[in-house]
This record gives C-alpha cells, sequence and structure tokens, in this order.
C-alpha cells in the first residue's frame, strides 16, 4: 500500500509479514473483498482489464481474478508485492512502484476497464495527480472504486483527537498501540466528500455513487469522462 514518502513504504513493508491475516476468516478487512468484487461486478462484465492499485499482498486482485477478471496488482511496497507473488494467483500480474515522487505507473495509457483503490488514497502525497496517473492508465468510461475514511464518522472523530498525543502515548503503547499511531500519523488525505468529489472532477473522473455514510469508510464509485 503507498504512498507518503518512504516512512510509509516502511511501514507498509515491516507488516507485510501479518497482512494478509487481516483478510482470514477472522480478519477484520475480509468484509472488503466481497465489497469491492461485488461493486466492481456491478458495473463491469467480466472478463475486463482491472487495475488494483495499491494490491498490499493481493488478496482483493486474486478474488477479481476468481470472478473471472484480467487482474494487474500494483504496489510500492515491495515486501507486499513478494507476499502477493507467493500465492501464485493465476491471472494476476503483481507489479512494483519504483516511486510516488511524481506517481508514474508502469503501464502504457488506456489499458484498464477498472480500476480498485482499497484504502489507499488517504495516503498518497498528492490525490489530484494520483487521480489524474489513474486516469491516463484507464479507458474512456472506465470505472474507478475506491474506499476513503468517512470523515463524518464518530470513530474517525476519535482519530482526529488522538492523533496530536501519538508521540506522548508512544513510550507506554503496546507494539499493536505503536503500530496504529503510526498509521495514524501517515493516514493524512482525510477530506469531506465534497473534496474528494472536486479532485476527481478536476482529473476527469465523474463521482457517480458514494456508499459507507454510516461506516468508518466511503466506498466511492466514479467513472472516467473524455479529457
Amino acid at each position: 500500500m503507498p504512498w507518503n514518502g518512504a516512512s510509509t513504504q516502511q511501514y507498509f513493508d515491516r507488516l507485510s509479514g501479518q497482512w494478509a491475516s487481516k483478510y482470514s476468516s477472522k480478519g477484520s478487512m475480509l468484509p472488503r473483498i466481497e465489497e469491492f468484487v461485488g461493486a466492481l461486478a456491478g458495473r463491469v462484465s467480466s472478463p475486463a482489464d482491472v487495475l488494483d492499485f495499491g494490491c498490499g499482498t493481493g488478496e482483493i486482485s486474486t478474488a477479481c481474478s476468481s470472478a473471472g477478471y484480467r487482474v494487474c496488482g500494483v504496489d510500492q511496497s515491495s515486501g507486499m508485492v513478494e507476499r502477493a507473488r507467493r500465492q501464485e494467483p493465476g491471472g494476476v500480474s503483481f507489479d512494483t512502484i519504483a516511486s510516488d515522487e511524481p506517481l508514474r505507473l508502469p503501464y502504457g495509457e488506456a489499458c484498464f476497464d477498472a480500476v480498485i483503490a482499497s484504502s489507499v488514497l488517504e495516503y498518497v502525497s498528492d490525490p489530484a495527480r494520483c487521480f489524474l496517473e489513474l486516469r491516463r492508465v484507464s479507458r474512456p468510461g472506465t470505472w474507478l472504486f475506491f474506499s476513503v475514511p468517512n470523515a463524518t464518522h464518530w470513530s474517525r472523530k476519535v482519530e482526529r483527537g488522538l492523533k496530536p498525543l501519538a508521540g506522548l502515548l508512544h513510550p507506554v503503547l503496546t507494539q499493536r498501540g505503536r503500530n496504529w499511531m503510526e498509521y495514524l500519523a501517515l493516514s493524512v488525505q482525510r477530506h469531506p466528500l465534497s473534496v474528494w468529489q472536486r479532485l476527481l472532477h478536476e482529473s476527469h473522473w465523474s463521482c457517480e455513487s458514494v456508499r459507507g455514510h454510516d461506516t468508518a469508510l466511503w466506498l466511492v464509485e466514479a467513472r472516467a469522462i473524455r479529457w
């Protein structure tokens, strides 16, 4: 998962060994697989070319492939990509991004019919530039599905209150607590929905739907419009 400089890359490299457990039968991220595959299937018929941007250890990529899509997964964390490749998922190729400044994906123009980004954009240093790069590799009419923190949810308000205390709490926290505080420090793009909609529009995407108004994550569906 990307991306807010080397510290974010190092953070996810460090967590790569345990990341897949989040998608286990009791993992906190398991519902995301069904959410994204369902959203994709509701908009784009298989087979189609799908990019999983910030693929992590590849669980969503693999599920999309199993649903009949041709999938490329990409991540800046080499540790995550290495773990994804170990799964030997048929029909999925995984790539690593060398740098995010400027972000340049290792694909040509107009390659994909759909793009998935599960809780990735909160880490990018420049969301507008990221949307433009995703638009570059997308065909006209491509669907973009991404989740970002729901800034109106009570849990996000608690996180905003705790974030300034990270330095003070760090010495007394368990490793799990330290990981969480580090996550809060790196999760910098926490905008109102209106800001995400504006950034999409300015980057040649049309916001079509937003789900999850009563949850901690918005799931946004957007469509590529012509340049």
